[in-house]
């Protein structure tokens, strides 16, 4: 790392920080083709990880140094500017996400608009009723389990995902 970026392993892996957030979004239904030439409905996995980075200009260094290979991509990752973050586009026929870094975030992002939809969340956080800390399905699950301090925690809307099941 140190001959490629300029800095060393460790101040990378401290730089990135003790908040970790992993996004799910509703998956996307591409059709597929079936082995019976028949069209079906099967869903694309839609998910951003988050972190806080601690060290923003570490992970500017690696960044910068990554913009050598990119001529190794064939124009299928772009380095670019979208919504004040700074990153890698990745636009491929199979697969479409980013690697972007700004405000204070690092944010990897897979699937059909989960970049602009993540970045755009960053940049104007759901306040309110609109934010999952004061939403009903945030009070029902304190209700049901005693949250404690921990070191992760997973809310699911299990209505809204069987909704999204009963479609396939």
């Amino acid at each position: 790392v140190e001959g490629f970026a300029g800095t060393d392993l460790a101040s990378v892996l401290s730089s990135i920080g003790h908040q970790h957030t992993v996004l799910s979004f509703e998956p996307s239904l591409d059709a597929m083709r079936a082995q019976d030439d028949e069209d079906i409905a099967a869903p694309t996995e839609r998910t951003a990880m988050v972190w806080m980075v601690e060290d923003e200009e570490t992970w500017n260094q690696l960044f910068q140094a990554g913009q050598a290979f990119m001529a190794l991509a064939q124009d299928s990752v772009q380095f670019g500017e979208e919504q004040g973050f700074s990153g890698y586009r990745l636009m491929t026929e199979a697969v479409e996400g980013g690697l972007f870094l700004g405000k204070g975030y690092l944010v990897l992002a897979v699937g059909e608009g989960v970049v602009e939809q993540t970045l755009s969340i960053l940049n104007n956080p759901p306040a309110g009723k609109d934010a999952l800390r004061n939403s009903e399905l945030y009070a029902r699950a304190a209700e049901l389990l005693q949250l404690k301090p921990g070191l992760s925690f997973q809310l699911t809307d299990g209505k809204r995902q069987a909704r999204f099941l009963y479609q396939i």
